[in-house]
């Protein structure tokens, strides 16, 4: 009998009282595994603990230091933009779009109980190798609750729920004449779910599973996940930003076509993001230069070249965003 402590999801930290036992292994899983046992914990109490933004301590020092940067650059916004992703040679359009996703907006609730949100989804959408992964990867690190991943998933659940065996609780009956298995039913949350109260980046946008698709209407309107299946029918949580990534139908952009040619994404999907970021590689001798010594400097120092401002330190960030998410803006008359 003991308590344990451990990460399950990005920003989550949950504790376990219980016992830890033995659960032997028969039948034909016998001849497959290489363990006599598995091993299981018998759980009385579990505490779990959500971190988000909310949860950042700003300490005093913090607090200097940011008025301290305002002092110097009046233009804190623009500081701020630009010190996302400073490797990243330009897009400051982009950047300064994807700390407004960082710091969001008020989720309103009406007195007829109608929720409206208050996180924005952005789609990024071109050619390859303008450094779109790169950004998700970024922003998922600087949030508290950033969870990266791709379109396709990389299990069965996804990227918004499913419900699936567990082998560990399976129960066998010997009746007279066969043996019966019963496997138990358990619901498990895919990354819109994890990122509850975050950013959910997902790159490969345009590659998820129908399933996905289907479900991921609803997560970017309503911010929940509906189930019904298998006797279960209950409604998740999914309060998150999403920041895409998608490439366009035939590989690169395509000028003599329409919008809608260029884009394999259905139209009522993409009506659910309020920023569509179009990043396209023209080629154009003297910004190509300027991007090739950027990306040399960056390849042979492994930071970034000398810029005409000192970029802000991710923690700062971080803390600058915590303190603008615990505002509470109104619109005046």
């Amino acid at each position: 009998m003991g308590e344990c402590t451990r990460q399950c999801a990005p920003g989550d930290m949950i504790t376990i009282h219980g016992i830890y036992l033995p659960s032997i292994i028969t039948g034909a899983r016998a001849f497959k595994s290489r363990l006599i046992h598995d091993t299981y914990i018998e759980a009385f109490k579990i505490e779990k603990k959500k971190l988000s933004y909310k949860d950042t301590m700003i300490s005093e020092d913090m607090i200097n230091s940011i008025e301290r940067q305002k002092e110097k650059t009046p233009d804190i916004y623009t500081a701020l933009a630009r010190s996302i992703a400073p490797e990243i040679y330009g897009k400051e359009d982009l950047k300064k779009a994807l700390l407004l996703l960082l710091v969001g907006g008020l989720d309103k609730e009406c007195n007829d109980g109608m929720k409206i949100r208050g996180n924005i989804n952005v789609l990024l959408m071109g050619d390859p190798g303008v450094a779109k992964s790169q950004l998700l990867k970024y922003i998922a690190h600087i949030s508290p609750r950033g969870v990266y991943t791709t379109g396709k998933g990389s299990s069965g659940v996804g990227l918004t729920a499913a419900v699936v065996k567990d082998q560990i609780t399976s129960k066998i009956f010997n009746n007279k004449e066969y043996l019966t298995i019963l496997d138990e039913l358990t619901l498990e949350g895919g990354a819109l779910v994890l990122a509850d109260m975050g950013i959910c980046c997902i790159d490969e946008f345009d590659k998820m599973s129908d399933y996905d698709r289907a479900n991921i209407h609803e997560v970017m309107e309503q911010q929940t996940v509906s189930i019904a299946k298998a006797g279960i029918t209950t409604r998740l949580n999914a309060r998150t930003s999403v920041l895409a990534a998608a490439n366009p139908l035939y590989g690169r952009w395509n000028k003599k076509l329409s919008v809608n040619a260029n884009i394999n994404l259905p139209a009522a999907l993409m009506s659910r993001f309020d920023l569509i970021f179009l990043l396209l590689d023209k080629p154009d001798t003297f910004e190509d230069e300027l991007l090739s010594k950027h990306v040399a400097y960056v390849h042979q120092h492994n930071s970034h070249p000398k810029l005409d401002f000192e970029p802000l330190d991710p923690k700062f960030i971080r803390s600058y965003i915590a303190g603008a998410r615990g505002t509470s803006p109104i619109i005046p008359k």
